[in-house]
């Protein structure tokens, strides 16, 4: 079963139509919005294509781990005898565990 629609910030009026309106907009018919409530909507920039969309099912994961953990540094200016400025570093990675779950579409190829 579908948990989570993820769409481009230019279908987030079309997603939020099908997701959350109770009736059929810009209609007469009116009929009930069968999928009303049933996963949560994602909106993100981060797809390259705008035709793109994806929902992520129950047995699917997403993986996000920090390969450099957070630190800083101090800059120090030997000359002057002060701190100059600070540095932090940090490193992460990102990706899936398993395909399964996953349904959508790469959009216009």
């Amino acid at each position: 079963m579908p948990q989570l629609l993820i769409v481009t910030p230019q279908d987030e009026l079309t997603a939020m139509e099908l997701m959350k309106s109770q009736l059929k907009p810009g209609t007469p018919n009116n009929e009930i919005n069968a999928i009303m409530g049933d996963f949560d909507l994602l909106v993100t920039p981060f797809l390259t294509d705008s035709n793109s969309w994806f929902l992520k099912g129950e047995g699917a994961d997403a993986v996000w781990f920090n390969d450099v953990q957070p630190r800083t540094q101090s800059l120090r200016d030997d000359d002057r005898r002060e701190i100059s400025g600070r540095k932090r570093v940090q490193g992460w990675s990102h990706g899936h565990g398993r395909w399964v779950g996953w349904y959508g579409t790469n959009g216009t190829t």
